[in-house]
């Protein structure tokens, strides 16, 4: 393919169709990091019921993506739900890391 057909496919191509695919992406990451908070609460209760102890580092990898993941789209397009989020997320990621790292000092 010569760079003329790229050009002329790019110019071809609507701006909706990219912007479109990108929300979707954004929403995909969004849903993911949605999911994987709500099976590690799941899997922090369940071993909080049958083991009798609490480990806060799975709960602190999953916050570090879910903030991770809204901090940047919230910051690049300028979103402040996500903003607000994506910080919440990252204040119990922090919180998460100090119950961690205190429960292996004991």
């Amino acid at each position: 393919m010569k760079n003329e057909d790229i050009l002329k496919a790019a110019q071809n191509q609507s701006p909706k169709e990219g912007e479109f695919e990108n929300k979707i992406q954004s929403r995909g990451a969004f849903l993911a990091a949605g999911v994987g908070l709500i099976i590690t609460a799941i899997m922090f209760y369940v071993e909080f019921l049958l083991l009798h102890k609490l480990d806060y580092g799975k709960p602190a990898i999953i916050l570090a993506v879910s903030s991770a993941s809204d901090l940047f789209v919230g910051i690049r397009l300028k979103e402040k739900k996500k903003i607000v989020i994506g910080s919440i997320c990252l204040l119990l990621f922090v919180l998460c890391v100090i119950m961690y790292v205190g429960a292996l000092m004991k």
